[in-house]
């Protein structure tokens, strides 16, 4: 797998809520460093990663938002997304991922949190580019 092939299988994962292929797409050691409102923590190897993403999306999201950017050590991916049982909330994150020998090895992750449809609203209706 080239870079390509890794973010083209976590974009993938991600949009279908297929978490089987972690362990594919991660390497054993791997770091997950998580970022989210007022805490963070960090996870390490592909089964612990797998059962955090089946906890937080155990149905697949709908990926609204996807940029993507290589670098020499991995990517960086922006991405939003609607999630909950009527996809009533949504989120929005960055994704430092470094990438060696077509595994990723560290996923470094800056969440937002989950916003309702009136939290994005309100936080939207100023921004020169929502």
């Amino acid at each position: 797998m080239s870079h390509d092939s890794v973010l083209g299988c976590f974009r993938r994962m991600l949009s279908t809520g297929d978490h089987s292929t972690i362990p594919a797409l991660y390497a054993d050691g791997a770091l997950f460093d998580i970022n989210v409102p007022e805490w963070r923590y960090q996870l390490g190897g592909p089964e612990s990663i797998r059962q955090q993403l089946d906890e937080w999306h155990p149905q697949p999201p709908d990926l609204v938002d996807w940029k993507q950017r290589q670098t020499p050590w991995g990517a960086v991916v922006e991405l939003a997304l609607w999630e909950g049982d009527n996809h009533e909330l949504y989120s929005r994150s960055i994704h430092l991922l470094d990438i060696s020998d077509e595994r990723i090895t560290r996923h470094v992750m800056y969440c937002t949190g989950n916003w309702t449809k009136e939290t994005l609203r309100q936080t939207t209706a100023s921004l020169v580019e929502p």
